[in-house]
């Protein structure tokens, strides 16, 4: 069932329709509070709507679940951009990389 919500998230994420993703990835979250494709999926839908704590606290939680998904640290990146934290989105740029 999380791979529905999943899959559903990802295809408003594709439209940008960033409420409906977060609506869809809350709801595999409540099924399976530990998915970590789903808190990076929520993280990315919450620096679009402008929610960097929220983000960055997702995307934190995403990468302790899964510390070896490089493209958690790309969302990562992306997050510490929006914030103009240029030396932190460098450093999780690098540790994607390793």
């Amino acid at each position: 069932m999380t791979e529905r919500f999943l899959q559903k998230a990802k295809w408003f994420l594709e439209h940008n329709r960033y409420k409906e993703a977060e609506k869809e990835l809350l709801q595999a979250l409540q099924e399976n509070p530990e998915e970590g494709e789903a808190k990076a999926l929520l993280a990315w839908v919450a620096s679009k709507l402008n929610q960097q704590a929220r983000a960055l606290k997702l995307i934190q939680e995403a990468v302790a679940a899964e510390p070896y998904n490089y493209w958690f640290y790309y969302i990562k990146a992306n997050i510490h951009l929006q914030t103009n934290q240029i030396g932190l989105a460098e450093s999780a740029v690098k540790t994607g990389l390793e």
